[in-house]
């Protein structure tokens, strides 16, 4: 569930639309970022290749550091709880986003940028225990809204579509694109690394892998597929990927990634 924002916004944008998403858990909300039970793997690496990976970093169990490394790029995320090992924020080199609850319910997140006056936030609407719209405000204007995120679920609880609605130049948010998964019934990674109220990184609100990503512009037009593919270990959890992507019919771009588990 990524999205391009302009430069302006940078990582801590993304950070916040990417994940932040299904934080009211309980026994029967299977998108919640719920504590593993009782046999748990959690991330200490995803390799692309030596130059570019992601890395998690962990204190007394609990995820409070990653590391991307994209190139010559390097982003450093580090990650705050209260006493209830609740996120209340995160801190990159461009800035911070604080994370404002209603008893344990994420509402909104604050967005603010060390080097400018820039500040906005991101508003959570729910429908009974799942998020049903994001919407971010005050990038444009005072309390205006600039972007919405709907989302639809499947029988299983995972999200099977979303929309993007985009500020338009009359000042509407108008449907931008639309996203379509499909999932396999094996462990999302992400789940057991993040603990039980994170949802920071791609998809960790999933029980499941996406192994199919569909985006169709508003009129319903083809913009990218993107189909992954995985091998496992004998508990479930991913150990490579294999990600084909190909826009507006063109050659498929393909990458791999290892997965590397704490020991």
């Amino acid at each position: 569930m990524k999205h391009q924002f302009n430069s302006k916004q940078g990582t801590l944008a993304l950070l916040s639309f990417i994940g932040l998403s299904m934080f009211s858990c309980s026994d029967k909300c299977s998108t919640c970022a719920v504590e593993p039970e009782k046999i748990e793997k959690k991330l200490s690496k995803i390799e692309i290749d030596a130059d570019n990976y992601s890395e998690f970093k962990y204190t007394n169990g609990v995820l409070t550091e990653l590391i991307e490394v994209e190139g010559e790029g390097r982003s450093r995320s580090k990650i705050t709880y209260d006493n209830s090992k609740k996120p209340i924020e995160v801190e990159t080199q461009e800035g911070k986003i604080k994370f404002v609850y209603s008893g344990d319910r994420l509402e909104k997140e604050e967005i603010s940028y060390k080097d400018a006056e820039t500040f906005h936030y991101n508003q959570y609407e729910y429908q009974g225990a799942q998020v049903k719209e994001v919407t971010g405000y005050g990038l444009v204007e005072e309390d205006k809204p600039y972007y919405r995120r709907k989302l639809f679920y499947n029988q299983q609880g995972e999200v099977e579509r979303e929309e993007i609605y985009d500020l338009t130049e009359n000042n509407t948010l108008d449907l931008s694109v639309k996203i379509n998964y499909e999932y396999d019934n094996k462990i999302n990674p992400y789940m057991t690394t993040v603990g039980s109220y994170l949802s920071l990184f791609t998809h960790t609100y999933n029980k499941h892998n996406i192994t199919k990503e569909v985006t169709t512009n508003a009129t319903g037009t083809l913009n990218q597929t993107i189909t992954t593919t995985y091998t496992y270990d004998n508990a479930g959890y991913p150990l490579t990927a294999e990600e084909k992507k190909v826009e507006n019919g063109g050659n498929p771009v393909v990458i791999n990634r290892k997965f590397v588990y704490q020991p």
